[in-house]
């Protein structure tokens, strides 16, 4: 090498030293002038963390404590303890809970509410509860729920919405089988 491109080798190391150098300053300088917000700041991200440990752990806790007292009340259905558990630490379970023990009671959580008033429609050969079910869009034995009130209604010599009734089913139902047996049933009563 010439003593030239030692010279700009030289040059180009200490501008990159000096960069570097000069960067540390400029650090140095906001870190002395933010000292106080950069702490703090990291000081709210650990509590932040911490406090989302904590909630997870006690969130897990309380599954833990009400799946035992579900367990708890489904070897015993009248351990009130349990009721008392689940109604504080899990209310989804606790309306379950209810209903088993009482299957007059409706519950809030909305499949089995509307599973609840499916049954009720049918042990009291309700057709406006089944209406109410079948109108529900998220109703999922909306299919079963037609197919029974079109019995109740041939059941009740009301043989044209019986039929109207099976027209509500969609042609690919799962319970196509048992509307084309209906149907039969509902043609030879009008004969």
């Amino acid at each position: 090498m010439s003593l030239k491109e030692n010279l700009d080798y030289m040059k180009t190391e200490l501008t990159a030293q000096e960069k570097f150098i000069e960067n540390f300053v400029k650090a140095e300088k906001i870190y002395k002038k933010y000292k106080k917000t950069i702490i703090n700041g990291a000081i709210g991200v650990v509590v932040i963390i911490i406090a989302m440990i904590g909630f997870n752990y006690i969130e897990e806790q309380n599954k833990v404590t009400a799946n035992l007292a579900f367990n708890k009340f489904l070897a015993n259905n009248n351990d009130a303890v349990a009721l008392e558990v689940l109604k504080d630490k899990n209310k989804n379970l606790y309306e379950i809970a209810m209903y088993i023990k009482d299957d007059s009671y409706v519950p809030e959580i909305t499949v089995f509410r509307e599973i609840a008033l499916f049954q009720k429609s049918i042990k009291e050969d309700d057709t406006n509860g089944l209406n109410n079910v079948i109108s529900s869009s998220s109703f999922l034995l909306k299919d079963y729920a037609i197919v029974f009130k079109a019995l109740l209604e041939a059941k009740s010599d009301n043989i044209v919405s019986a039929k109207e009734t099976l027209q509500m089913l969609p042609q690919e139902s799962s319970v196509s089988d048992l509307a084309d047996l209906l149907s039969h049933y509902i043609a030879t009563k009008s004969k």
